[in-house]
């Protein structure tokens, strides 16, 4: 078996990652400082996507935004953001199928170790939308 025969699915995988997503994404990033990088398939070297990379002062005004939207999201009922936090739960199942390509391209991951690192980052928001709720009262 060559290299060419290993890595021929990953190549199709690669085709079948859609890039709006990176795209929208992408466009909400400030990166001012005229760089880029390009992430590489760790089992082919073929390159999957190009982005520009922030400056410093692009990352300090990113973390004064955070701070502002967190007081934000602070001021919002506990069960608002309980409701969120599930959904992103939802939404992240729903896409799993797509996340996982997106792992294990972009790290080289086998598909179980894959969906491992997707179950312990989906399940996060689970918990925290239920330490959110109030328990109900003992009778």
């Amino acid at each position: 078996v060559t290299h060419d025969d290993h890595a021929a699915p990953f190549r199709s995988l690669r085709a079948q990652v859609p890039t709006e997503l990176a795209d929208r994404l992408l466009a909400q990033v400030r990166a001012t400082s005229g760089r880029t990088e390009t992430t590489r398939a760790p089992f082919t070297g073929e390159e999957l996507f190009t982005y520009p990379l922030s400056s410093e002062a692009d990352v300090e005004e990113a973390f004064a935004r955070a701070r502002v939207a967190q007081r934000a999201w602070a001021a919002r009922p506990v069960a608002e953001r309980a409701a969120i936090l599930a959904r992103i739960h939802h939404m992240a199942f729903a896409r799993q199928d797509e996340l996982l390509d997106l792992l294990q391209l972009e790290a080289g991951k086998p598909r179980y170790d894959a969906f491992q690192e997707l179950l312990r980052h989906v399940t996060l928001p689970k918990i925290a939308k239920l330490s959110c709720v109030a328990p109900e009262p003992m009778r």
